[in-house]
């Protein structure tokens, strides 16, 4: 070994008969215990899993966290950007999963809305595109 660091690489050990799983925020297969139980259960009786691995979603919360202690509410007049409405009971924190930047603050079912997308730009344009789409059809 030329470099006593390169056993304290980044690549994972595992048996190879142990289930794969893809988190989908870092792109890795990991076996399944790498993913917290999801507290449901599929038709098959299997547990459910997340699908961000437990060292994603542990980075995550620190993000949030960090990001909620350097960032104020907003005021009583505040809009939600994307749906307008002013009259919301909690405040989401909006941030770029890529970079960790606070983006804004939203409602939740905007922010719901978005996540449920992946934050992809292009994925929000053909969904804009379908409805406008049905739109000018009635």
């Amino acid at each position: 070994m030329e470099d006593q660091l390169d056993m304290f690489g980044s690549e994972t050990f595992y048996n190879e008969d142990q289930v794969l799983k893809l988190c989908l925020d870092c792109q890795r297969k990991l076996p399944e215990n790498c993913f917290s139980f999801k507290g449901s259960f599929r038709k098959d009786g299997t547990s459910r899993r997340r699908n961000s691995c437990k060292e994603c979603k542990k980075h995550q919360r620190q993000t949030i966290r960090y990001l909620k202690r350097v960032t104020p509410l907003p005021d009583n007049k505040y809009k939600c950007p994307i749906c307008l409405s002013p009259k919301v009971n909690k405040w989401v924190m909006d941030h770029n999963h890529n970079t960790n930047k606070f983006r804004g603050w939203l409602c939740n079912n905007c922010n719901s809305a978005i996540g449920w997308l992946r934050d992809d730009i292009n994925k929000i344009r053909r969904a804009v595109s379908y409805l406008e789409k049905d739109e000018e059809s009635c």
